[in-house]
């Protein structure tokens, strides 16, 4: 399967435009009921557990993924177009969730850096207990 190259800027400006009515396209392509709560369910997430969700939207798979990793755990949401990510933000301020944390970069340029310095931390850890 070859990459398909995109405009980054074409994209940002159509969900831009889309993030108010985008709930909408969930009927209109006749999604599954039940579809995302199955879908998180087959991650099989635990309490504590973090989970990326690259590409998150307006936040659609939020309520899934919260119930999944419960308190102690964090959802991380990453998406390329502010639009979706002020729907997404309404959404977690509307249910009060804490730890829902949603960050604005391109998905096809993100550095998961949150598991790099998280792995760092533990290699340097075992250096100092061995």
């Amino acid at each position: 399967m070859a990459w398909i190259e995109y405009d980054t800027q074409f994209v940002h400006r159509r969900y831009n435009k889309l993030a108010p009515i985008y709930v909408a396209f969930e009927y209109l392509f006749l999604l599954p009921p039940g579809i995302r709560g199955r879908t998180v369910k087959a991650l099989d997430l635990k309490n504590g557990d973090r989970v990326l969700e690259v590409g998150c939207g307006t936040g659609r798979n939020f309520s899934h993924l919260v119930k999944a990793v419960e308190n102690s755990g964090q959802v991380y949401g990453v998406d390329l177009s502010e639009g979706m990510l002020e729907q997404a933000k309404a959404l977690t301020v509307r249910h009060e969730w804490q730890n829902v944390k949603l960050l604005h970069e391109d998905a096809a340029e993100y550095t998961l850096i949150y598991a790099s310095v998280l792995s760092e931390k533990r290699r340097v850890l075992r250096l100092f207990l061995n």
